[in-house]
């Protein structure tokens, strides 16, 4: 799989759809710093 194909398609489907590309990574970001915190 080249990287460089993910990332392009992983734009364009940004530049298409801004708003649940940003909500996307936001729950992404949010779930790597919940399982570094731990359970509260």
């Amino acid at each position: 799989m080249d990287d460089r194909y993910t990332l392009h398609a992983r734009l364009e489907r940004l530049a298409r759809d801004p708003w649940n590309g940003y909500r996307g990574v936001r729950q992404r970001v949010t779930a790597q710093m919940r399982s570094q915190l731990g359970p509260p």
